[in-house]
């Protein structure tokens, strides 16, 4: 005898399965795929040093198939960071194209390095779906909005330095106090960027550090000591007339070359530019903007700074106060003066006066770098290495180089929280030594860094992204013997980064703050007394021309998770970066509802015939 309540129960039962699997069929995206969110399983960085990513160069990218230089440098062999030893289906990638900007100008003159994004910047997450040799097959979706073909993005695979970055999909990451992420420099063709996704909790108690990890700074000239140039004023040189230019997104020194030289004050894109011979200091790179405009590269000096008096006089005449445009501009620092040798007021002789001797103090320092125009969202995101400071002029093997730019930070979790670093702050140039004069190098450009977090925690969390700082140049003693009357360039600073926080709550500390600049300790720049009558205090110039770099800029949502939406083909990897529904439910995949389904129907015939039977 059948129970018929209990049979109308289990009808009722099974028929409400049969409508929520349908349901989910109904409301699930047709042709949804999601990554393995959370297959890395938890992780705890105890160590310095520790590198989460793997790099490979793109050769090629056709549709949804991208193929790398080697799938050997995607695997994970040694440190056991991936559940997958290799790159397989379900791992999450990231495409970054580092370069491939175009120069609309190589004039000798100020507006050398003037450019073209073309597709400099443009990145983009993708889930892989097969791998077979160095080929690599991406999802597609045909589901609207997200209607794409693998990859949505357009790249410059040939001159563009196309990079791809496999990111660890943990469940949840700890990173302890005094232990360190990071990643390898760019190299010309991969490095330079740390990305992590993070299921539930991202603990950063210790440092998330990409500091100096970006473009690389300028060389410093190397001349012998009797290879003394005087007079020196272009902007680009293909010879070694003064120190190389920094690297930007128009590319390296090499692509310099093509396009009139490496060496020579003009600034190529976000690159500062080299120190003119002789013993001018490097410009400093930049990134961020804060929505000013670039100034020719003179970058930033206040118009309260304490040594306003000798700035009057930098443009060649007196002025009434600070040149004008040294303010509300973008960018980096520019390098300072070149070489002098005599005690002189740099408030009352103007630079370039021959009362100097040596090069006459003249104003051919590297020109700071251009600001960019980051954007991380979606279609047409763009994020920047920092641009490498320029190198500063020598024939004394005492000159230095640029410091490299910073690099790109991408951060993706549930929840947040810490009371660690997150850093890609430019490079601080070197200080020439004192062992002889030359010129120092300026600043590397702050880089990038995106956090994107549901859940921020209200913490000391500290995001920087800062300029790095010119290089200084000591009192000169050769062989033994002081020469303090001389005085070289210092480094200009280099300009902030750019920082990008969405998150639905919390708060946090981030600085995009551009790098001083460098100094001359020379007697003849800090107060020194002439040798003859009257025996007068010279009045104190330390910057001796070089100057700071500008602040970047930010992007700071603390109440609107959405505020990033990433660059990719949205369905594959939106589901999981964008609104997390992965990552705060049990979600289940399409076999999975399938099967749902597939079985409350199967369940539902068999009660139904059994029912008839039973009659």
């Amino acid at each position: 005898m059948i129970n018929r309540s209990s049979t109308s129960q289990t009808r009722r039962f099974f028929s409400f399965c049969l409508l929520l699997s349908l349901m989910g069929v109904l409301l699930w995206p047709p042709g949804l795929v999601l990554a393995d969110i959370g297959v890395d399983g938890d992780r705890t960085i105890s160590t310095t040093g520790a590198v989460l990513n793997r790099y490979a160069r793109v050769v090629s990218i056709s549709s949804n198939v991208i193929t790398v230089a080697d799938i050997s440098t995607l695997n994970d062999t040694a440190d056991d960071h991936y559940t997958n030893d290799t790159l397989a289906a379900g791992d999450l990638i990231l495409i970054y194209q580092a370069q491939g900007a175009t120069f609309t100008s190589t004039a000798d003159d100020a507006t050398y390095g003037a450019f073209e994004y073309g597709e400099a910047g443009k990145y983009e997450f993708a889930l892989v779906t097969a791998v077979a040799g160095n080929n690599i097959t991406v999802a597609t979706t045909n589901t609207p909005p997200y209607t794409c073909s693998g990859i949505t993005n357009t790249y410059n695979t040939t001159s563009g330095n196309v990079q791809m970055v496999r990111v660890p999909q943990y469940t949840n990451l700890t990173i302890e106090s005094g232990a360190s992420v990071t990643a390898p420099a760019w190299n010309g063709a991969t490095g330079g960027i740390i990305a992590l996704h993070v299921q539930y909790n991202l603990v950063v108690n210790g440092t998330i550090d990409a500091s100096g990890l970006g473009f690389r700074g300028g060389e410093a000239s190397d001349l012998e000591p009797w290879d003394i140039i005087f007079g020196i004023s272009s902007f680009r040189d293909q010879v070694e007339n003064g120190g190389e230019k920094g690297e930007s997104i128009l590319g390296d020194q090499t692509v310099y070359d093509g396009q009139s030289g490496r060496y020579g004050r003009g600034a190529p894109a976000n690159g500062g530019g080299g120190g003119n011979a002789h013993n001018a200091g490097g410009g400093g790179g930049a990134n961020g903007s804060s929505g000013s405009p670039w100034k020719e590269g003179y970058g930033f000096v206040d118009t309260n700074d304490v040594y306003a008096d000798a700035w009057r006089l930098d443009p060649g005449t007196i002025t009434d106060t600070v040149p004008i445009y040294f303010q509300g501009g973008a960018g980096g620092g520019r390098g300072g003066y070149s070489y002098s040798n005599q005690y002189e007021d740099p408030t009352q002789v103007f630079p370039n006066a021959s009362d100097w001797g040596g090069d006459s103090r003249r104003q051919v320092g590297g020109l700071g770098g251009r600001a960019l125009n980051n954007n991380p969202n979606s279609p047409d995101g763009r994020l920047f290495f920092g641009g490498g400071g320029g190198g500063g002029d020598g024939n004394n093997d005492a000159a230095t180089s640029g410091g490299n730019g910073g690099g790109l930070v991408i951060l993706v979790a549930h929840n947040t929280s810490g009371s660690g670093t997150v850093l890609s702050n430019g490079e601080t140039a070197l200080n020439t030594t004192n062992s002889f004069d030359d010129g120092a190098g300026g600043g590397g450009g702050g880089g990038a860094i995106l956090l994107k977090t549901p859940t921020l925690s209200t913490n000391t969390l500290t995001l920087s992204a800062n300029g790095g700082n010119g290089g200084n140049q000591p009192s000169v003693i050769y062989l033994g013997t002081p020469y303090p009357q001389e005085a070289m360039g210092p480094g200009g600073g280099g300009g902030g980064g750019y920082i990008a926080v969405a998150s639905g709550s919390g708060s946090l500390t981030a600085a995009v703050d551009g790098g001083t600049n460098g100094i001359s300790l020379s007697d003849a720049m800090n107060g020194g007394e002439q040798p003859q009558p009257p025996n007068t205090a010279v009045p104190p110039f330390p910057p001796n021309g070089a100057t700071q770099g500008y602040p970047g800029g930010t992007s700071l949502a603390f109440n609107n998770a959405g505020a990033i939406t990433f660059p990719g083909c949205g369905a594959p990897t939106a589901v999981s970066l964008q609104t997390f529904s992965a990552a705060s439910s049990s979600s289940l995949s399409l076999v999975g509802i399938t099967g749902l389904l597939l079985t409350a129907v199967l369940l539902t015939w068999a009660l139904r015939r059994r029912q008839v039977v039973g009659h």
